[in-house]
């Protein structure tokens, strides 16, 4: 499976992480910092880790990383 083509230039930020929340309910997404986090708890924090937390380095990443993880 190959990552969406999202970019800058299809959609800002919002509209990336409201995509991304529709294709993945129970997770909340952010870019902190410049790096793309899903988060199944309240709050994205560098020190949520395993199972509640993803990080990735594109929204595209982050995408593939939450796709592997569907049940």
């Amino acid at each position: 499976m190959t990552a969406p083509t999202w970019t800058a230039e299809d959609a800002d930020e919002r509209d990336l992480v409201a995509r991304l929340e529709a294709e993945f309910p129970g997770w909340r997404i952010a870019k902190v910092s410049g790096r793309w986090w899903a988060s199944r708890g309240p709050v994205v924090s560098e020190a949520r880790t395993g199972a509640d937390a993803v990080q990735a380095i594109s929204a595209a990443e982050l995408y593939l990383t939450l796709n592997g993880r569907r049940r």
